[in-house]
């Protein structure tokens, strides 16, 4: 059975690590693949496609480089966006919620009432309270021993 001598083994090609091309198939591992494909998009930019030892579709590991290099900037500028985005839509939100009605003050409203009896006190309360003079009624049962006097202003009307 193991009478035969073993069969001498190929070997493979050295496989130089900077010189050696990336396949696609590996590239597409860490960049998603473009929508029109990566041969017609390397074609687009101008990036050389080889075929490796196996005979896959490949690109030079310098060009890999740049292009993993142009990921990872876009990837940064895209973050930057966000950030930038995320930012306004916060200040954007704060100011909506500073031109919000504040509501009706909890130390106004008493413990029995509904909402719209509290919203009624509570715009009573914001009102700017002037002090009327005093009707001849008020004056009377008053029980007070002043009287004040408000003359009716006279109006000229013509008779025909």
């Amino acid at each position: 059975m193991f009478s035969k001598p073993a069969a001498p083994v190929e070997s493979a090609p050295a496989v130089m690590r900077d010189v050696s091309p990336v396949p696609l198939s590996v590239l597409s591992l860490d960049l998603e693949q473009p929508p029109i494909g990566w041969l017609a998009y390397l074609g687009n930019i101008g990036v050389e496609i080889v075929e490796d030892d196996l005979g896959r579709p490949s690109i030079h590991r310098h060009d890999a480089r740049r292009l993993i290099a142009e990921h990872r900037d876009n990837e940064v500028r895209k973050a930057e966006v966000r950030a930038a985005a995320e930012k306004r839509a916060i200040e954007s939100d704060q100011a909506f919620r500073a031109s919000l009605n504040r509501g009706v003050p909890t130390s106004v409203i008493p413990a029995d009432s509904t909402y719209a009896q509290a919203a009624m006190v509570s715009q009573l309360n914001e009102l700017d309270y002037r002090p009327q003079r005093t009707s001849l009624m008020e004056e009377v049962f008053s029980n007070s021993k002043e009287m004040t006097i408000h003359p009716l202003e006279r109006e000229e009307v013509d008779w025909p």
